[in-house]
């Protein structure tokens, strides 16, 4: 029994002591820390810009590439264009995060969902469609893509497929002056093979022989599923080691828009803008 106590006691004094130690030399039992990507310095930085579309393809996107590695600023906001500057100036964001890091290699842009607004024009008001807004709008474009450095590259979503017919024709028009004006300028990547069905607006697609729905019922947005199909596909680009270089690669469209530049893949943008109204007029 005395055998015991004591065995009881000198454990006690052993724990004490090494406690003791402990705190006079700053040695307490280190917190479990989140793992890091070693390879995260040594790759460049991804900036995500564009409406709400892309913010919620960036919010994954961004949560995938800093798995590989990558840093990602996701500074895609909701119902912003590159029209309506009174309300946010992509120019000026963009011009401010390139000076800020230098260290961004890649880009990757989608606008368009709120582009359809009228615009003032040598203070004349112009509507959508018209000769004198394409110009304008053109102009918007090229100074996005002129802010783009030689050593970066800029990939850029087209618009998808939508419900609402008279809202499609004009993502379909904003998609042919986009691809036009950037031409060999950006990475283009067409939304519409992964859930558009032969150029049209479907709810849901065939994924490994079964059925995935990629749009809400509002015919515009898109679910979390195919906001993470875009990401998913996106990333794969990126991995791949394409991202970083301008190149394009030739891939005929079986798609009923038929644009007229080459392409590099086919992805799908989320539209989360809702709609616009002509009506309405931009001074900027």
């Amino acid at each position: 029994m005395k055998k015991w106590w004591f065995l009881l006691f000198l454990g006690l004094n052993i724990g004490l002591a090494t406690v003791m130690a402990n705190q006079q030399n700053h040695l307490f039992v280190p917190v479990k820390k989140v793992q890091q990507n070693k390879t995260a310095k040594t790759k460049e930085h991804i900036l995500i810009i564009g409406d709400s579309l892309m913010r919620q393809i960036g919010t994954s996107l961004e949560r995938r590439l800093v798995k590989q590695g990558y840093k990602v600023t996701n500074l895609a906001k909701s119902s912003s264009g590159l029209v309506n500057k009174k309300f946010y100036n992509w120019q000026q964001v963009l011009a401010n995060a390139l000076q800020q890091d230098p260290n961004i290699g890649l880009i990757i842009a989608h606008f368009g969902a709120n582009d359809t607004l009228a615009l003032k024009v040598n203070n004349k008001v112009r509507q959508f469609y018209s000769k004198e807004w394409d110009q304008a709008y053109r102009q918007r474009l090229n100074e996005i893509v002129e802010q783009v450095r030689a050593n970066q590259s800029l990939i850029w979503l087209s618009l998808p497929c939508m419900k609402p017919n008279g809202y499609n024709k004009k993502m379909q028009h904003l998609n042919r002056l986009m691809e036009t004006t950037l031409n060999s300028r950006v990475i283009w990547l067409d939304t519409y093979s992964l859930v558009c069905s032969q150029g049209k607006y479907v709810e849901t697609i065939m994924q490994v022989g079964k059925k995935l729905r990629v749009r809400i019922k509002d015919g515009i947005h898109f679910s979390l599923a195919g906001a993470n199909l875009i990401a998913k596909a996106i990333e794969k680009k990126i991995v791949e080691g394409i991202s970083f270089v301008k190149k394009k690669v030739v891939m005929p469209s079986t798609l009923d828009h038929q644009f007229t530049s080459k392409k590099l893949i086919s992805q799908q943008v989320n539209h989360s803008d809702g709609k616009t109204k002509n009506k309405q007029i931009n001074r900027n």
